[in-house]
């Protein structure tokens, strides 16, 4: 019943298309810079011997150019500059901005050199459409010899020229350059805000995108609607209703709850967060629904299992506000198609984007190969994979996947090793998706190198990764690897959670079951070592260096970095071997006696009390996180967060200490230990002393 109605809908839906909608999708194809051979770019040469027959002052001739540019006639208005005084900054910035407006962004860049040529001199009106121009284009090295310029001349800082570099980094895809230039800027108008939480929350970064929102908030500034629709997109990714539920009280508080854009936003956020009554409250609030609002709603109930409730707003969509499906309204269809092995109905929106010629096109080729592959149609899925131009690391993946579900298991080894020849290079998904291919092969030696793989990016922390390997070590015989690989994961995180809440019992049970393992275990025994001296058990202090001695273990020496002028400036507990270390060593001893800590030691628990007497006479135990936060705040800009990072855990006494830093220099503080990275900003840290 469901494929005959689906059918029949789309069916009736591309009868009643009128040519003008049976074009191909627009497609967000990657941009290349444009080197066809433009009529305007003879055009725009210098032509010195020209006559000058109008006065660069009449403003009747002024007009008219203004108006040809308006009316997107290039070549009139081209005409008539060449027949100007070509002194006046003003006529020059009208044809920048002409083709910049009328998608003519080569010939837009090409005017502005000729314009340097002939000497004229640019203003903060030249640039902001030249560095527009890059970005469409993007034109990465045009537009950073652009922005060098405006350094050169003194526009650096304008709020409106770096509103445009923002965007234009954003758009070439370089969101650390366009954060230097946001944290750079002496004044951020709304624009600015704005520009870096939409570029975080396209770039995926749904964390920073609502962290950037919130501090927008908290100085001052009020969220207009593309902030607001930019901040929910962001509480999307993240999953976050708390957040989300917030905004949209801001919403109502602002006036914006009938604004079609942000109701789709609420809609979309809600659907993402799980909370399907909500979505379809403020979707039926709607007064006229456009396309963009159905498809919200349609995959607010695939991301939920609402699997009949997204075909039958499908035929609402098409009967009551006569709405034709796009390409966007296909890929939100497939997943219910694929959780509900719909497979007539998947076929059915294959056929209709085959007849609306919306493929290729990347997100629904793969949107096809996933739902194929869940129907167990593998054929059809290596027929769309296989046709595909484009492939990116989530095609790879959900090919891989699809090979999997169908017992394919050589097949999905064999395309693991074809993505590893590949520029893409695999990912989280990527081996959680093979992993179980591995184990129903039960070839250990794959799993192996695959392990090793694994250990070599760091993916080891990941949960479904883990459980990969244990199911993969079990499945290949190995019971005792894949025993070890379960218990050190989870007596480790029993040892970090005993010493957060000083229970040193629980903490010798699950140091035994570690050291048990036989695995290079030094953290283990120097995080039990310290637990033993602040309890003041120095014996067994004793016996835990003499055991790491007698295994060869030694203690991994810590190590601070900070980035500092494009190189890593290296601090190691006690350093005196940097340039700087008399001026760092007088800010640690200003700050230490600011925020009331004892600078010779950092915990008198660690130490026995006769070594306590002689690290007094010594030279102090100065830790290499004091001394590179010190370097930090005294080479970074003043209002720039401090960024150190660390080869080992930090300790309890530096963060302590880097707490009170924060408070009392008021700055932000960034220290990266291990696999945390803590974020100390006015007394607070965001592991919430939990590490």
């Amino acid at each position: 019943m469901a494929a005959a109605l689906i059918h029949c809908s789309l069916y009736n839906a591309n009868k009643k298309a009128s040519p003008e909608q049976n074009k191909p999708p627009k497609t967000t194809p990657v941009k290349r810079q444009n080197t066809r051979k433009s009529p305007f770019i003879k055009r725009t040469q210098p032509k010195t011997s020209l006559a000058l027959l109008v006065r660069p002052n009449d403003l009747n001739v002024t007009r008219d150019l203004c108006g040809f540019v308006e009316s997107g006639l290039m070549d009139n208005a081209l005409n008539m500059f060449e027949k100007m005084n070509h002194s006046d900054t003003f006529i020059w910035n009208v044809i920048i901005r002409g083709f910049t407006k009328n998608g003519l962004f080569q010939e837009a860049i090409d005017f502005y050199y000729r314009m340097e040529c002939e000497g004229i001199r640019s203003d903060n009106f030249t640039f902001p459409f030249v560095i527009k121009a890059c970005g469409e284009l993007l034109a990465l090295i045009e537009g950073q010899k652009i922005h060098g310029k405006l350094i050169k001349i003194g526009l650096g800082l304008d709020v409106y020229v770096c509103n445009f570099l923002i965007d234009m980094y954003l758009k070439i895809g370089f969101i650390e350059l366009a954060e230097k230039v946001f944290d750079e800027m002496p004044v951020r108008d709304l624009v600015s805000w704005n520009s870096m939480v939409s570029g975080y929350q396209i770039d995926g970064d749904g964390l920073s995108s609502l962290m950037c929102f919130k501090e927008m908030l908290r100085l001052g500034n009020k969220a207009d609607r593309f902030g607001m629709i930019s901040a929910l997109g962001a509480c999307s990714i993240e999953h976050c209703l708390r957040i989300g539920m917030e905004i949209h009280c801001q919403v109502i508080r602002s006036e914006l709850e009938l604004d079609i854009m942000v109701q789709t936003s609420l809609i979309d956020m809600y659907g993402k967060c799980g909370e399907v009554d909500y979505a379809e409250r403020v979707f039926n609030r709607i007064c006229s629904r456009n396309i963009v609002a159905w498809n919200a709603m349609i995959g607010g109930y695939a991301s939920n299992n609402y699997f009949s409730e997204s075909f039958a707003c499908l035929k609402r969509m098409q009967e009551d506000d006569k709405v034709i499906p796009d390409v966007i309204t296909m890929i939100n269809l497939l997943p219910s198609c694929s959780q509900s092995g719909a497979l007539l109905e998947g076929k059915s929106i294959h056929g209709y984007a085959i007849r609306k010629m919306f493929l290729p096109y990347l997100f629904l080729e793969t949107a096809l190969v996933d739902m194929y592959g869940k129907c167990g149609e593998l054929r059809l899925a290596e027929h769309v994979f296989n046709q595909m131009n484009e492939k990116n690391t989530v095609s790879w993946n959900t090919m891989v996947a699809a090979y999997v579900q169908n017992g394919q298991y050589k097949e999905a080894l064999k395309m693991f090793q074809h993505i590893l020849n590949e520029p893409l290079k695999p990912d989280a998904i990527t081996i959680a998706s093979v992993l179980p291919a591995i184990a129903e092969l039960a070839s250990r030696s794959e799993g192996e190198q695959i392990h090793a793989y694994i250990i070599k990016l760091g993916l080891g922390s990941n949960t479904f990764i883990s459980n990969a390997i244990v199911y993969m070590y079990a499945k290949c015989g190995d019971l005792q690897t894949a025993r070890g690989f379960f218990d050190a994961r989870i007596w480790g995180s029993l040892l970090a959670a005993s010493r957060n809440h000083n229970d040193i019992v629980l903490a010798e049970l699950a140091a035994r079951h570690i050291l048990s393992l036989k695995h290079d275990n030094t953290g283990c025994y120097v995080l039990l070592s310290n637990m033993y001296a602040e309890a003041g058990r120095w014996e067994d202090v004793d016996r835990i260096k003499f055991l790491m001695k007698e295994q060869g273990l030694v203690k991994t020496v810590g190590c601070s970095m900070v980035d500092f002028n494009g190189r890593s400036e290296r601090f190691i507990n006690q350093d005196r071997s940097h340039a700087h270390t008399n001026l760092i060593y007088d800010v640690l001893d200003i700050l230490m006696r600011k925020i009331g800590e004892d600078i010779y030691l950092h915990s008198l628990t660690k130490f026995r009390p006769l070594d306590v007497v002689k690290k007094r006479a010594n030279s102090p135990e100065h830790h290499s996180v004091k001394l590179a936060i010190c370097f930090g705040l005294i080479s970074t800009a003043i209002g720039n967060p401090v960024i150190v990072r660390k080869n080992t855990r930090i300790c309890e006494d530096c963060h302590r200490a880097a707490k009170k830093i924060s408070q009392v220099t008021k700055r932000e503080i960034v220290v990266g230990g291990g696999k945390v990275f803590h974020h100390f900003r006015d007394g607070c840290c965001s592991c919430r002393d939990y590490w």
